[in-house]
């Protein structure tokens, strides 16, 4: 998925989540084992992924790192 991203009007409604949650099946049907997550670097981007179980990359993409340097880069666990 290139952007995840919720409307203010919508926030607050889950929709978030259940976006995540069908990126996680379709991830988990192709045999991924994690989520690379390269997010905006605010507090709300971040704060919603630390919530739905990421956490800060251990190995970093040098590619997207190259696109995005300011991004937070995160990893979300599927197994």
């Amino acid at each position: 998925m290139d952007i995840l991203y919720v409307s203010a009007n919508y926030r607050g409604k889950r929709i978030g989540h259940k976006l995540l949650e069908k990126c996680k099946k379709i991830a988990l049907d192709f045999g991924a084992k994690k989520l690379y997550i390269s997010a905006t670097p605010t507090k709300a981007t971040v704060d919603f992924y630390r919530n739905e179980g990421a956490v800060i990359a251990k190995e970093i993409d040098s590619d997207l790192f190259k696109l995005e340097p300011l991004d937070i880069h995160l990893e979300l666990d599927l197994t």
